[in-house]
């Protein structure tokens, strides 16, 4: 492959996962993204939540790729990048079977910490060492902090 084809690939490649869930034509305009999410929890239809990802992608990929730094993970891969994402999206779908607009909170404040546990999680699986559970990887996390 040329130098030319190899910059090309790179390039889709970034933009595949920075926009991999970039809807066209874009979905139809809400007031506030979590009405999305109120959509797809009544009416039963996965269809507003892609309407969601599409406006929540770029808070997304700042999330995990501010997570991958704080981890020392400087280097930049674009498949690591994407299991992270993916885990997050994942974690948010589950949220999304126990969400209950009715009680107030907004789905990303309800999401939030399962987001977070899904980014320690895929941390945790990399490690060469690896903790038999989420918990117990906090947990010695926690003491390597002292």
């Amino acid at each position: 492959m040329s130098k030319e084809q190899n910059e090309v690939l790179e390039q889709q490649r970034y933009l595949l996962e920075r926009r991999m869930y970039r809807l066209d034509p874009a979905p139809p305009k809400v007031e506030d993204i979590n009405d999305y999410i109120i959509s797809a929890v009544r009416e039963n239809d996965l269809t507003y939540f892609t309407y969601f990802l599409h406006h929540y992608e770029s808070r997304l990929n700042k999330r995990v790729y501010r997570f991958l730094l704080t981890e020392g993970i400087d280097r930049y891969d674009p498949l690591r990048f994407l299991d992270y994402k993916l885990s997050c999206v994942l974690a948010m779908l589950e949220c999304l079977q126990n969400y209950a607009p009715d009680k107030g909170a907004d789905f990303l404040t309800y999401a939030h910490h399962f987001i977070g546990n899904a980014l320690l999680d895929c941390r945790r699986q990399e490690e060469a060492g690896s903790f038999k559970s989420l918990d117990e990887y906090k947990a010695a996390r926690g003491i390597a902090w002292l």
